[in-house]
């Protein structure tokens, strides 16, 4: 009974935030998420890429490599800030999967993985990196960092298939994402290319 009700509150509150997302484009005019904005995010994701390494401790950007081959310095320091977001956050998770790694793990619902379709993309992510999804962006991690951060939990991905899902992603928001994920069922994403729309559009579900 407690679980329906948590769901139907869950859903309320998503339908509150999808509906006021909508009345605020409305009102602002086009879809911030646009083909210009994906593609900044591709070309950023790029301009990252040769200096980023998977390590133990986390993702580890060479920033004194980046800056010796010209990136700027208003990327190099996001990308160091949203680094340090995603690696704090992913430490807190291990360490109470450390505490009792059974639960942790059975509270790992959903799949990750991400389907390429004729009109865009379907990203899957499990409960436990949708949590980590959405306390990114609450924290203001970086589109680039966002996409290393996918392309880490969705295997072989194309820059330009994880520019559109991040640029997806951002334009949902963490409470959309968050709520959709109350259930611990993990979330789907679905976006489709710019060549279908003008503006990209996205929806966020329960797995």
């Amino acid at each position: 009974m407690k679980r329906k009700i948590s769901f139907l509150v869950s859903l309320v509150l998503l339908l509150v935030v999808s509906l006021s997302s909508f009345a605020s484009a409305a009102q602002e005019g086009p879809n911030p998420v646009n083909p210009e904005t994906i593609q900044k995010i591709e070309e950023e994701m790029n301009a990252i890429s040769p200096f980023v390494k998977e390590t133990e401790e986390g993702l580890y950007f060479d920033e004194k490599a980046a800056r010796e081959e010209g990136l700027s310095e208003e990327l190099i320091k996001d990308t160091v800030r949203s680094f340090e977001i995603i690696n704090e956050q992913s430490k807190l998770v291990h360490q109470k999967m450390n505490k009792d790694s059974m639960a942790i793990q059975s509270n790992c619902q959903g799949k990750n993985s991400i389907e390429d379709t004729w009109y865009g993309y379907i990203v899957y992510l499990d409960s436990c990196n949708a949590t980590l999804l959405s306390n990114y962006l609450w924290g203001g991690v970086s589109a680039s960092a966002l996409g290393t951060f996918l392309k880490s939990k969705l295997g072989p991905i194309s820059a330009k298939a994880v520019s559109v899902v991040v640029g997806a992603i951002m334009g949902i928001g963490a409470a959309a994402i968050g709520a959709a994920n109350s259930w611990g069922t993990g979330v789907g994403i679905r976006c489709a290319e710019s060549y279908i729309s003008p503006d990209i559009p996205f929806f966020v579900w329960p797995q």
